[in-house]
């Protein structure tokens, strides 16, 4: 079922025939409330996490879909993250767009794998996907709905630094 939700949800928003219902939304407290739905998987994991957070934000865009991308994005830095290391998260503006930046410890992504995330069903972890779940879709679901907000997604990884999603949006009000 999930795997068909993905899938249709995809399209929808790849052939344009979803309409975004954009509105006024207190952005931090629907990251919190995503937040909050991992809390036991955060503590299963004994992860640390680091928030640096601009209370005041107000963005013009779709709850459900933001609330989306948020889930989606948490939910791969939970899963991909070592036990007991620490996820940092940033909510803030930056040149007057929303600025939205996830950092985990885990395996470094390979500079092959980075060129092809977001692609259907591509997983950095093939040998692990049965164990860890998912569709492989859902940071593809992730990148349209950043592109009708008409925002910016971008993901680095090294052994250093982990892996980073920064999402840039406009609409910051």
């Amino acid at each position: 079922n999930k795997l068909i939700t993905d899938l249709i949800d995809l399209d929808h928003l790849q052939e344009n025939m979803y309409t975004l219902n954009a509105e006024p939304i207190a952005i931090v407290q629907l990251f919190l409330d995503t937040l909050a739905l991992f809390d036991i998987r955060i503590n299963e994991k004994k992860l640390k996490t680091e928030l640096d957070i601009h209370e005041d934000l107000v963005v013009t865009g779709d709850p459900k879909r933001l609330q989306q991308v948020f889930y989606n994005l948490l939910d791969n830095a939970i899963k991909y993250s070592s036990e007991e290391s620490y996820i940092k998260m940033t909510l803030t503006e930056e040149n007057k767009q929303l600025l939205f930046r996830l950092n985990n410890m885990g395996n470094e992504i390979s500079e092959d794998d980075l060129a092809h995330i977001g692609e259907r069903f591509f997983r950095t972890d093939k040998a692990r996907s049965r164990m860890t779940g998912g569709t492989g879709l859902g940071i593809s679901i992730v990148k349209e709905i950043v592109r009708l907000h008409e925002g910016e997604f971008t993901i680095s990884s090294d052994k250093s630094n982990g892996t980073t999603v920064t999402v840039l949006l406009p609409g910051l009000l």
